[in-house]
């Protein structure tokens, strides 16, 4: 993955260049969505170049949707390079007009609205939450989840999000539109080889988080060592 990016850099947007969603994370949300049987189709909203497409099981089709038609073009490059030939790409807005697909169509939804910037890639005060609303992202992220959330069969939806996200706002949206009321959150580290002041443990500094809703919550806990 680092190679394709290395090579496309140029081409990418500074929105785009901050919203990749790093490999080992893309990998986390696979085995999330691998973990629950009866996810066959997957939408992924905001699929930006298809980082997160690529990754996704064998046994599910992902159908990727960017306002873009550059990304898009290079999602397929990406995607058809890597050998992932269950996926494709539709060119539309999920945060306005009307939907390209009928409500209930997909038995998942992926989100990763467009977050990332210099202030939230900066580690060095990683709380997991914080005060940070989902209405203070670039798209209104309240919104973002319920569009999600009409199209998705059984409330699945994977929600990838900035560190410091205010909790009680997540599990406001478990209460009001889902079944259970419930939610499991993923807490994504990275190594900052920089932090001189730290010691070798305290180099692993919060990036993001994951919240799984529906069945993937359900699913989501670590398997068993």
């Amino acid at each position: 993955m680092s190679e394709f990016i290395d090579e496309i850099k140029d081409e990418l947007d500074d929105e785009m260049w901050f919203s990749l969603t790093p490999h080992e994370v893309a990998k986390a949300h696979s085995r999330a969505f691998q973990r629950c049987p009866d996810v066959l189709l997957v939408l992924d909203s905001f699929c930006g170049i298809g980082g997160d497409c690529v990754y996704m099981p064998p046994d599910i089709f992902t159908i990727g949707c960017d306002i873009v038609q550059t990304r898009l073009a290079l999602a397929r490059e990406f995607t058809s390079g890597h050998g992932k030939g269950r996926c494709d790409f539709v060119m539309s807005d999920s945060m306005k007009g009307r939907f390209c697909f009928r409500p209930a169509s997909f038995d998942a939804v992926y989100l990763s609205p467009p977050w990332g910037h210099d202030g939230v890639r900066n580690r060095n005060r990683a709380p997991i939450f914080g005060e940070r609303s989902l209405t203070s992202m670039s798209v209104d992220g309240c919104e973002a989840f319920k569009r999600a959330w009409r199209l998705t069969k059984r409330d699945n939806i994977a929600y990838y999000l900035p560190r410091g996200m205010r909790v009680d706002e997540l599990i406001s949206l478990a209460e009001s539109y889902t079944a259970r009321g419930k939610l499991h959150v993923e807490v994504h580290e990275s190594f900052d080889p920089d932090d001189e002041t730290a010691t070798p443990n305290q180099k692993y500094k919060v990036r993001a988080i994951t919240a799984y809703y529906g069945e993937i919550e359900h699913n989501s806990s670590p398997e068993p060592s």
